[in-house]
């Protein structure tokens, strides 16, 4: 990547941030306008619900585990898998020139963000094993 960019002449605007958690985690996500993420490889969402739950919108790939989670033009983008940069950087520049949009979308995020919670996927797990133990009672 660092190869890529200083033939860009880009450089300047590459930061390797590295490993965050905790506090760290949750101050980067504030600083963001936008999460986007290009791999086909997430396979819980669970990168794109923490940057939901920081009212993030998100563009990404429409790919196992984010399809699950992204709803195209409610919470972020879902672009085909074969999508390009030129298409990832028409839908950044939408929501770098439509802050209402960006609002919008950073709400529907948030709004999804909620059923990921710890207590709604711990209610989700309750439910399942109440409703097995009932289907199979000892």
């Amino acid at each position: 990547m660092r190869r890529i960019f200083s033939e860009r002449g880009l450089l300047d605007r590459l930061h390797f941030a590295g490993k965050k958690v905790g506090r760290e985690l949750c101050d980067s996500y504030a600083a963001m306008d936008v999460f986007v993420f290009s791999s086909f490889s997430e396979t819980q969402g669970l990168v794109v619900a923490e940057a939901m739950a920081a009212g993030l919108p998100v563009v990404a790939l429409d790919a196992s585990g984010v399809r699950e989670v992204v709803q195209h033009g409610k919470n972020g983008f879902l672009l085909e898998a074969t999508a390009d940069t030129a298409s990832f950087a028409a839908f950044l520049g939408d929501l770098k020139a439509k802050a209402q949009l960006r609002r919008e979308l950073g709400k529907g995020a948030r709004r999804t963000a909620q059923k990921f919670s710890r207590e709604r996927c711990a209610e989700k797990l309750f439910a399942f094993y109440e409703f097995r133990s009932h289907e199979n009672p000892a």
